[in-house]
């Protein structure tokens, strides 16, 4: 629950924030005389303050006086859902930055980008009681459709700013698009995943991870080969940004190979000891499927073996 009142509080403060834009400190509110944004700081306090501590006070009032209380995996996954819906909030305001370009005049000012922001984080709040309520997840549940939010944003971001033109603008503009697309697409299928009954130990999500960041890694020396080849397009501009689209697949590779690997690594359980009067904690340990070895001979040369089960 301190998690929900955590994530609640920020929600609180991000309406009373997203008030304050549209009406005391709304971009629109200007002195008639100097042209200047009007805006009374204490004024402006009070609706941040006051809906911070109205939102996690409900959530403990309902928590511990509304009959039942919360079921199990609902307050961790409106907390998450909050914050992703945030994120998708500003998504939504970076794409628009980058559609509507410099010279438009249609870029989302202050009050716009709240707006973006609030409705995302409703949004998201209410997606995350209605998955909770069908699904009753665990917080590994959670952690998982988090991460698909997570590995879905960077994956974007590599694939947008890669399949982009090579100048600098172009690049940013599409990593910005594709950040959006990302989020909404591995939030999905990590979603999906999670409600059909997939359910990820600690220790496989903190592999795939591990995976994700090697899948990066690993694809990183194609830059090398742009930087020797010294490809440009015809303005002059390196053509280096297209292998971002090779972290992205190094990426979804990292992932996937990981959780297929680790799928039936579990978490330290509390099991009974021999006089059944206290716990300890027994894990099963990961064994690679495939082994390999090198032996020496004393002629010279050695000897490579393979081995392992399937």
């Amino acid at each position: 629950m301190v998690y929900l009142y955590a994530t609640s509080a920020a929600f609180g403060i991000t309406m009373g924030s997203w008030i304050d834009t549209l009406s005391l400190c709304s971009p629109n509110n200007k002195d008639p005389k100097t042209g200047k944004n009007v805006c009374d700081p204490a004024a402006a306090l009070v609706s941040p303050i006051l809906l911070g501590t109205v939102f996690p006070l409900g959530f403990f009032l309902w928590d511990n006086f509304y009959p039942g209380g919360m079921h199990k995996g609902v307050p961790s996954s409106i907390g998450t859902g909050l914050i992703i819906g945030s994120l998708e909030g500003l998504g939504v305001a970076g794409a628009n930055y980058a559609i509507a370009g410099e010279t438009t005049g249609q870029r989302w000012g202050s009050d716009g980008i709240m707006t973006s922001v609030f409705i995302g984080s409703a949004l998201g709040g209410i997606g995350g009681y209605a998955f909770g309520e069908a699904v009753r997840p665990d917080p590994r549940k959670i952690a998982l459709v988090a991460s698909g939010a997570g590995w879905g944003a960077m994956m974007g971001a590599f694939f947008g700013g890669g399949a982009a033109d090579s100048d600098t603008s172009s690049i940013g503009q599409g990593m910005l698009v594709g950040n959006l697309v990302g989020i909404n697409v591995g939030l999905a299928t990590t979603g999906i995943l999670a409600a059909v009954g997939y359910d990820p130990s600690w220790n496989a999500l903190k592999y795939m991870w591990m995976g994700a960041g090697i899948g990066v890694v690993a694809t990183s020396p194609i830059y090398l080969i742009y930087v020797a080849g010294q490809s440009k397009d015809t303005a002059g501009n390196s053509l280096a940004n297209h292998g971002m689209v090779a972290n992205g697949l190094g990426m979804i590779a990292g992932v996937v190979i990981a959780g297929i690997l680790t799928r039936d690594l579990k978490d330290p359980e509390p099991a009974p000891d021999t006089n059944g009067t206290t716990t300890q904690t027994t894990s099963k340990s990961w064994t690679p499927p495939i082994n390999v070895s090198f032996s020496p001979l004393q002629n010279g040369g050695g000897m490579f073996s393979v081995f392992g089960q399937w």
